[in-house]
């Protein structure tokens, strides 16, 4: 059980990481961050990741971006799909919470 909420977990974050790299991307190519249906329409990111999408036992959303800030955030399903919840902003820094609810901005513990 340890193992596989592990794994859910490091998905989640890769996920995030992902998102932002793309954001990064589309950023310098627009002057602003953009939503995710505009990564997935530039095919920045997998067309399957958008807003409320589950994978590996967590929920991605998009919270409230704007043309100079972006947050994504990912809540395990349950118990047994992961311990913490997890956010990525414009600094590039995924952070964590003990809990179902993502932290908000910088709110959560950085991830080394």
């Amino acid at each position: 059980m340890a193992a596989k909420l592990a794994v859910n977990e490091a998905a989640a974050i890769g996920t995030l990481r992902s998102l932002a790299s793309a954001q990064a991307t589309f950023q310098a190519k627009n002057g602003r961050f953009g939503t995710m249906a505009e990564l997935a329409d530039a095919d920045m990111i997998n067309r399957d990741i958008r807003n409320g999408v589950e994978r590996n036992g967590y929920v991605f959303r998009e919270v409230r971006p704007t043309a100079k800030t972006f947050e994504f955030s990912a809540a395990p399903v349950g118990t047994a799909s992961g311990g913490n919840s997890y956010n990525i902003v414009e600094d590039f820094v995924v952070r964590y919470s003990e809990s179902k609810v993502p932290p908000r901005r910088k709110a959560g513990k950085p991830i080394g």
